[in-house]
């Protein structure tokens, strides 16, 4: 029987991805603050991004997450 809701596994594939990209937005931004302290922007607005990411795939409703994925990956 398919389960409904967050306990779907597409569901939580799509989370787990949204949260790998935000996960590696990070990371970059980390990087990059550490190599080089000139790019502030920059850096600020990939760890935005990054925490954007990471915030929809704990918080956003199901529907939306969905969207994002097709949007990212162009998956209808």
């Amino acid at each position: 029987m398919k389960t409904q809701g967050r306990d779907s596994p597409e569901t939580r594939r799509t989370r787990t991805f949204l949260a790998a990209i935000g996960g590696v937005l990070v990371a970059i931004a980390l990087w990059f603050g550490a190599a080089d302290p000139g790019r502030d922007y920059a850096v600020s607005i990939c760890a935005l991004l990054g925490g954007a990411f990471i915030w929809a795939a704990r918080f956003a409703p199901d529907r939306w997450v969905k969207r994002c994925e097709t949007l990212l990956t162009e998956r209808s």
